[in-house]
């Protein structure tokens, strides 16, 4: 077989380098680190070679010293700037006299702004000396710099000295900085020693080995692939580093050797490894002779391997040659492998001729493979050629992806060609995907063409779909014609849709003058879409300028109108300035709208300012005004603290406590501690205030423990509280376990009530176990018709 030696060295480089690369920056961070207060302190370790040689002649002390002293008047001015006289200068210079120069201006070196000085000055003297700047380097303390430093120069010397530099570099305690000093180390030794690289990747943590794994043994594998994978097979590795080095051996293999490489690959285990394997041999050969590999593999005898062979071919056929990809995709028998690889060549295919890959997709028998390569191959074409796409769309029954492909092509095409777009749109047959269609045009043009969108609406039918466009239009035709909005909202039938576009040009309009969009607003005489519009544009106002806002609301006289603007403004205000909506609640309102608005405000206060609610609630008198306030602060501190929501509520017991609040609380509190919830109630001693809230809290209880909640049911005395609670403790047994509810209906006092439970739990018991529930039911001589609802 004929070997590909041209390029097997600039491949091996190639995979060596990527090797490296994925356990540099992929695998750093999962480097063991040093223990506490130890960093890498290569001191530790023992220099390296000191610098060598001496100040040469015509460079004497003096001379250097005018060097640095040119080096510090620079950095005084400033960042020291690289320049072709600086680059000759260092250039001219030994690796001692590159030394004396760098230690005259350490701390410069160290700035961090300096990176031009540290770029010239210290990459000279890598090229010239690299071990004599490790030994320079391993005393400085700024760990980033330093480090990214050493890894330059030890790269330098692994490739010079790689003895002395393996040696110094075994002698380093554990750290990242070594961990990525191996890395270099191994790259470095890859193609001339591999059999020393792989030693050095063993003192690598076991995390980092995948990638230097790779790169020795496909160095190994150019010397003799056999032995490398027989050598790999005998290591203990991780799955993931395993398939990282069979990948590496048999693409290197199939370079130069892809019969062979096959043969043994066909010999591994089924599954990713042959798999991965059988494609990293193909990749090179498809890649230098296409012909030569097709034709070897359909030449296999049928095998497995053979048709993951082939399904690797497709995929990685050049896209100029579709027929012979065809060819080799039929002779897959169908399946899983025909699938995926018909999934790989078809959108390739329909990249470069989508009229083509259509045609040969609806020859093929249906199936869901089928219908989704279509749906891919008419999406791609939408893209470049819309009108083409929605042709070809119509062609098809009516589907999802007929839908879906005619909606995309047409806001393809609305953005090309607003007009073209429109007028297919309307010549589409009536029913559900022209309505689709139309709404995602309406949509695609309202925001460079609104007024040519809203000409669709009227042939939209009255859906919710349909309300949420109507918005976006207005508003965009707001901002580009806002008296030809005004006009058009106006024109728009009633209904949800009229009232939200209604809003969005209120919105719009005060945006640019609050007085005029609320004047359009009170003129509008439109109910509730009129009370809607006046309430956003005035909290808009409000939240951007309130002063402006609340001197033109008491510019207007009493009436039906001001109050939903009061109340607007004063729930806006509640976010930035609760006392002051406080004080417009309660001077500008009154009634049931006062009580509803002043709750709102004291909710937004509680949750932005407690302390300062607080207060408050202890200034208003007793009224209906307090209660909702304590009402709503009740239920944000309830939130928090369920208990000191409740002892709030009891703070204001002797005006009589509101049930309502008192049910909130004490199912709040039974999310967190139902006993405690439940003994709060108890405590209350009104049976008026405890019966709903304690069914409500016994649920809760009884869903987490059970037990717990039974036995303190049964400490509670007899009457209405007990019968309430045990009510809801049988109701949430009936369910789960209707025999144990049944024990617990002859605790309940009230006869009615056990009545209606007897009932309850029958219903439940005859779902779940008819012939259990019919013999109870014989005994409490109920039949069937007794449990109907």
């Amino acid at each position: 077989m004929r070997r590909w030696t041209t390029t097997l060295g600039a491949f091996v480089a190639g995979v060596l380098a990527g090797a490296w690369m994925t356990d540099r920056f992929m695998h750093r961070d999962a480097a063991p680190a040093p223990p506490p207060g130890e960093t890498a302190d290569l001191t530790k370790a023992g220099p390296p070679q000191e610098a060598r040689g001496a100040l040469g002649v015509g460079q004497t002390a003096t001379d250097l010293g005018l060097l640095a002293a040119r080096i510090r008047a620079e950095c005084a001015r400033g960042v020291w700037q690289r320049t072709r006289e600086w680059d000759r200068t260092l250039a001219a210079l030994n690796g001692a006299q590159l030394q004396w120069l760098a230690e005259a201006v350490a701390d410069l070196l160290r700035h961090p702004l300096q990176r031009s000085l540290r770029d010239a000055l210290l990459g000279r003297w890598i090229a010239v000396d690299p071990a004599a700047v490790l030994h320079f380097l391993v005393r400085w303390p700024m760990a980033p710099l330093r480090d990214q430093w050493i890894v330059a120069a030890a790269r330098e010397w692994f490739f010079r000295e790689a003895d002395a530099a393996v040696e110094w570099l075994r002698t380093l305690p554990p750290s990242d900085l070594r961990n990525e000093l191996l890395a270099e180390a191994v790259h470095a030794l890859c193609i001339s020693d591999p059999h020393r690289a792989l030693a050095l990747v063993e003192l690598l943590p076991s995390p980092l080995r995948g990638g230097s794994y790779a790169a020795v043994f496909a160095a190994l594998a150019v010397q003799n692939p056999s032995e490398a994978l027989g050598r790999a097979e005998q290591l203990a590795l991780p799955y993931s580093q395993r398939i990282q080095v069979m990948e590496a051996i048999f693409r290197t293999w199939g370079m130069t050797e892809p019969v062979e490489a096959l043969a043994r690959a066909a010999q591994l285990s089924g599954g990713p490894e042959r798999n991965r394997a059988i494609r990293q041999i193909l990749s090179g050969w498809v890649e230098y002779a296409p012909d030569q590999a097709a034709e070897f593999v359909q030449a296999m005898g049928e095998s497995p391997v053979r048709n993951e062979a082939i399904a690797a071919l497709v995929e990685m056929w050049p896209n100029q040659d579709i027929e012979t990809a065809l060819r080799l995709l039929a002779a897959l028998p169908p399946g899983t492998a025909q699938d995926n690889a018909m999934r790989h060549l078809i959108p390739s295919w329909a990249n470069a001729d989508p009229g083509a890959a259509l045609e040969h997709l609806q020859n093929l028998p249906d199936g869901p493979v089928k219908t989704e390569l279509i749906a891919n191959v008419l999406h791609l074409w939408a893209q470049g050629d819309p009108t083409a796409a929605l042709q070809a769309a119509q062609r098809l029954p009516s589907s999802r992806t007929k839908r879906e492909v005619t909606e995309a092509a047409l806001l393809q095409l609305a953005l090309s060609d607003p007009q073209q777009a429109m007028t297919l749109v309307r010549g589409m047959a009536p029913g559900a995907e022209r309505e689709h269609a139309m709404q995602a045009v309406a949509l695609a043009l309202a925001a460079e063409h609104p007024e040519l969108a809203a000409t669709l609406v009227p042939e939209l039918s009255p859906t919710r779909t349909s309300w949420q466009t109507l918005p976006v239009i207005a508003r965009a035709l707001a901002v580009q014609q806002p008296e030809k909005a005004i006009e058009w909202v106006q024109s728009l039938p009633p209904g949800p849709g009229r009232s939200l576009a209604l809003e969005a040009v209120g919105e719009v309009l005060a945006e640019a003058n609050p007085v005029q969009a609320l004047q359009w607003a009170l003129s509008l005489q439109l109910g509730a879409d009129q009370t809607r519009v006046l309430e956003r544009t005035m909290a808009h106002w409000v939240r951007t300028d309130s002063a402006s806002a609340l001197a033109w609301l008491g510019s207007l006289p009493p009436g039906a109108v001001k109050e939903p603007l009061v109340a607007a403004a004063a729930t806006e205000l509640a976010y930035s300035a609760p006392r002051q909506a406080f004080e417009l609640v309660m001077t500008r309102l009154e009634g049931q709208t006062q009580e509803d608005v002043l709750a709102r405000v004291a909710h937004v206060w509680a949750r932005n300012d407690r302390e300062g609610a607080l207060a408050q609630l202890h200034q208003l008198r007793a009224g209906p005004e307090r209660s909702r306030f304590l009402f709503s602060l009740a239920t944000v501190v309830a939130e928090e603290s369920p208990a000191e929501a409740a002892a709030l509520l009891q703070s204001f017991a002797l005006e009589g406590l509101d049930p309502a609040a008192v049910r909130l609380v004490a199912t709040e509190w039974a999310q967190h501690d139902p006993a405690a919830a439940a003994q709060w109630l108890q405590r209350l001693g009104d049976p008026e205030l405890q019966s709903a809230a304690m069914e409500d809290v016994i649920t809760s209880w009884a869903e987490a423990a059970p037990a717990q909640a039974g036995e303190w049911i049964r400490s509670l005395p007899t009457g209405p509280i007990r019968d309430g609670a045990t009510a809801a403790y049988v109701s949430l047994l009936a369910s789960q376990w209707p025999e144990m509810a049944t024990r617990w209906i002859d605790q309940v006092q009230d006869a009615a009530l056990r009545q209606q439970l007897i009932h309850r739990v029958a219903q439940g018991w005859l779902a779940r176990d008819p012939d259990a529930a019919r013999a109870w039911m014989a005994a409490q001589g109920l039949t069937g018709e007794d449990t109907a609802p």
